[in-house]
């Protein structure tokens, strides 16, 4: 069965960044110094798209998800200012209406 863990790495993980190899000591302590452990449960259908669409991209699964949930978050602030300042604008005009 695929684990989608949004766990911290391992003393044991390897990491790639590209190319790159990054430390598994130096990435762990960045990452126990300032992140949270958050465990979801998903289907075993969206595991697997998971699992692949990190692995296309060259990333892990934390990376992944952590990247898609910021993004995710972002949008949804930049809408919620974005429909702000629109009701703001149109006040009047909804007041007259109502």
């Amino acid at each position: 069965m695929p684990l989608v863990s949004a766990r911290p790495p391992t003393p044991t993980d390897h990491f790639r960044r590209g190319a790159q190899r990054v430390s598994p000591r130096r990435t762990l302590s960045r990452y126990i110094s300032s992140m949270r452990t958050l465990e979801i449960h998903v289907s075993e259908e969206v595991a697997a798209r998971v699992e692949a669409a990190a692995q296309s991209r060259g990333v892990s699964i934390e990376e992944l998800i952590q990247s898609s949930v910021e993004e995710k978050l972002a949008r949804d602030a930049q809408f919620e200012k974005a429909a702000n300042r629109v009701l703001a604008k149109n006040a009047e005009l909804y007041e007259r209406l109502s």
